[in-house]
């Protein structure tokens, strides 16, 4: 009897197990699906819109293009050089945006003065003393990547992470200001202390925002903002699921679980088009509540595969934007490296000329017709390889033509009598360049060429002596 006791506890356990694993993986099949329909719906503007959604596409399963990457990139040139100052969140956010597109922010040569963000951030002597939102993402900004501390920094890290903990309320949460903690500032501070918990201090800060967090969720699984709105938010949601899950802390847990979970909650914002919309009441995709929903997905998914935090971009590496997207590569062969196959240079077109298209060079025009850039430039009388979209461009070395043979008529027009009258003084002249050039003066419809240096056809003076006229004989 005892025995059969037992049996009937272990199936009832291994059915649990059972009932519970299916209703797992049920649960991540529809949240990588509600990923998936919203990168989808960020896709639709065919471009990378913010630094945050570079962010959310960086680690999602739809990762963007290399030229998609490379366009978000030229986008945050031209910020970077037309904006007149920035402020502490904007070097962040900017950082984080660079390196989720595999770009680099200590080396940004097409920058006219922002060219090391890394450095320059290190040089905010006040960082310490600003508000909570530029200390936390500084924190996170300058952890992406293991850069290099410059010698003159005017802080460390660790002094970022010792303020946060400093800024801690009584409840265990944090506050944008004031003396009430805030679910978004605090999953926020959770985030960039998640690299410090080896410490023991700040293990129990986060420990103690843990317990914050399951204190004040709502019934419906979600959470309230205590800022401006006070009122439940797919945005504040997505923040307390980055600061669990960024330190390991497991959403799903019975803590974390009322009438529904916090993922359970946040997946009801999505719309029938794959968007997200803000508050319940809402019906229409809201581009922030997208991006920080996607990119909580990303790292809740991470929180499963343990790979850490979406921010880790050192331990979860992105392709660089110098290079191409990932392809397998063969295995060696022995044999010898065959010799490169030269492309076949297209035909000159029959005009000769070639109107340059959007994303053209000199050097690409060159190559594609086979032709040295020295030959394009000098045809078409260019000071430097800049060429504009409609240019027309001369493709073939222009043809002088010269004389084959010359016959040459000195004509000596008298000097004008001043006291002939003008009319009389035309006649003369033409009835003397008539008897003596009659038969060496180009027919009519033939090409007159002018040899006299500095004088304009068709325009010279009566009584200018030694014209000299030529034309050239048919071949």
């Amino acid at each position: 009897m005892k025995n059969k006791i037992i049996q009937i506890v272990v199936a009832g356990i291994f059915l649990l197990s059972i009932s519970s694993n299916s209703v797992h993986a049920e649960s991540n099949s529809n949240v990588q699906e509600a990923e998936n329909r919203g990168v989808a719906k960020m896709m639709e503007k065919g471009k990378i819109g913010s630094d945050w959604e570079a962010l959310a596409r960086a680690h999602s399963l739809q990762p963007a293009s290399q030229e998609m990457r490379q366009a978000r990139y030229s986008e945050v040139v031209t910020y970077l050089n037309t904006a007149n100052r920035l402020a502490s969140t904007d070097y962040a956010r900017t950082l984080i945006g660079l390196v989720a597109i595999g770009a680099d922010p200590t080396s940004i040569p097409e920058a006219t003065t922002h060219k090391n963000l890394v450095a320059e951030m290190y040089q905010n002597k006040n960082l310490l003393n600003e508000g909570i939102n530029s200390i936390i993402y500084s924190l996170i900004a300058l952890e992406t990547k293991s850069y290099t501390v410059p010698d003159d920094a005017a802080f460390t890290l660790d002094q970022l992470v010792d303020r946060l903990c400093s800024l801690q309320k009584s409840d265990g949460g944090w506050a944008l200001f004031g003396t009430k903690s805030d679910v978004d500032i605090t999953g926020m501070v959770m985030t960039s202390l998640a690299n410090h918990r080896n410490k023991p201090a700040v293990q129990e800060s986060i420990n103690k925002a843990a317990r914050y967090l399951a204190a004040v969720q709502e019934p419906s699984g979600g959470y309230k903002s205590a800022g401006f709105w006070g009122e439940e938010n797919s945005n504040t949601i997505a923040q307390a699921l980055m600061g669990l899950t960024s330190n390991q802390i497991n959403p799903m847990d019975p803590m974390y679980t009322k009438d529904a979970t916090m993922v359970e909650a946040l997946l009801t914002y999505q719309l029938a088009d794959g968007g997200f919309k803000w508050v319940a009441t809402d019906t229409a995709n809201n581009g922030a509540a997208l991006e920080q929903v996607i990119y909580a997905l990303a790292q809740y998914r991470f929180f499963q595969e343990e790979k850490g935090s979406i921010y880790d971009f050192e331990k979860n590496p992105v392709p660089l934007l110098t290079q191409s997207e990932a392809k397998p590569t063969p295995d060696p062969e022995p044999n010898p490296i065959p010799e490169p196959v030269e492309k076949t240079p297209l035909p000159i077109p029959e005009s000769g000329y070639y109107t340059v298209a959007a994303g053209d060079t000199l050097a690409l025009i060159a190559t594609r017709f086979g032709l040295a850039i020295e030959d394009i430039r000098s045809w078409n009388r260019l000071e430097n390889d800049e060429v504009m979209v409609g240019q027309r461009l001369s493709l073939v070395e222009p043809v002088i033509e010269l004389p084959k043979e010359e016959e040459t008529v000195q004509v000596q027009v008298p000097q004008k009598n001043e006291s002939e009258p003008l009319a009389t003084s035309q006649q003369n002249q033409e009835k003397q360049v008539t008897t003596q050039s009659k038969t060496a003066l180009p027919k009519t419809g033939e090409k007159i060429t002018w040899q006299n240096h500095g004088l304009n056809v068709g325009l010279f003076l009566i009584g200018t002596s030694g014209i000299v006229l030529s034309r050239r004989k048919k071949a």
